[in-house]
């Protein structure tokens, strides 16, 4: 039969009246009740400690309980989305102002016990807030735009048509052979045909039936019968001597390079 002082007089109320669901039975009974005789508006825990020796002694006390404190600390870790206080089958959260059945409780990020005591401390959200989903969200657009642009100018440099052979003309691969010209009557040599030839750093010697073709249908057959005249002008001061210049051309070969 607990006996409490309060300001107007005293109340004498007996134990499963005031807190129908404490055991007394127990040395340390905690329970979460919807409210006191006093408020029965305002959720209250229940402490009920016995005394040693004694069967049906102790000391019992009621405590009006808010977890509105606790929200203000908590409310510079937006990744906690709630809170609750959870005594044995009965619980209080930060989402309802009413003692609600620990079984309707979500599951909780992360559960604290009190030592000694069937209190526990629930904290609900996500490991990551939402500010960080939106930072990790900003974060992989701008890596995705980072590796597009990568990849844009990779293959714009490695794949683009006809940079092969823009990079072999610009890095020296080509080279010229020269071949003997004779007649047909008597197989004498009037003079000699210089013929391009490409040899690929790493494909090795390239035949010319294949870049040739792949320069025509890139448009790049004039780029390079303009490179195959600068390589055979560096020869001529050495062939005038002997051999008489001449060349045989396309008119498209002196049109204005484009771009």
């Amino acid at each position: 039969m607990p006996f409490a002082p309060r300001p107007p007089g005293s109340f004498n109320l007996p134990l499963n009246v005031i807190a129908p669901l404490s055991d007394i039975s127990r040395d340390i009974d905690l329970q979460l009740m919807p409210g006191t005789p006093l408020q029965p508006n305002k959720p209250a825990l229940a402490l009920w400690i016995k005394n040693p020796g004694s069967l049906q002694s102790g000391v019992f006390a009621t405590l009006n309980i808010t977890l509105a404190p606790y929200q203000l600390l908590a409310s510079g870790h937006p990744e906690i989305t709630g809170m609750a206080l959870v005594a044995q089958r009965s619980a209080l959260t930060s989402w309802q102002s009413v003692v609600m059945q620990n079984k309707n409780l979500p599951t909780p990020l992360h559960r604290q016990t009190l030592t000694g005591y069937p209190l526990q401390f629930v904290l609900y959200g996500s490991t990551l807030a939402f500010s960080d989903y939106q930072n990790i969200l900003l974060s992989g657009l701008l890596l995705s735009l980072l590796v597009s642009g990568a990849c844009w100018l990779l293959l714009s440099v490695y794949k683009r048509p006809g940079k092969e052979l823009i990079r072999g003309m610009k890095r020296g691969e080509f080279h010229v052979e020269y071949q003997p010209l004779v007649t047909s009557h008597d197989g004498q040599p009037y003079g000699m045909e210089a013929l391009l030839r490409w040899t690929h750093p790493t494909k090795g010697p390239i035949p010319p039936d294949v870049f040739i073709h792949y320069a025509e249908a890139q448009n790049l057959i004039i780029p390079l019968t303009r490179h195959l005249f600068q390589l055979v002008s560096r020869d001529a001061h050495l062939l005038c001597h002997t051999i008489p210049p001449s060349c045989l051309p396309q008119p498209q070969h002196f049109a204005p390079a484009s771009g």
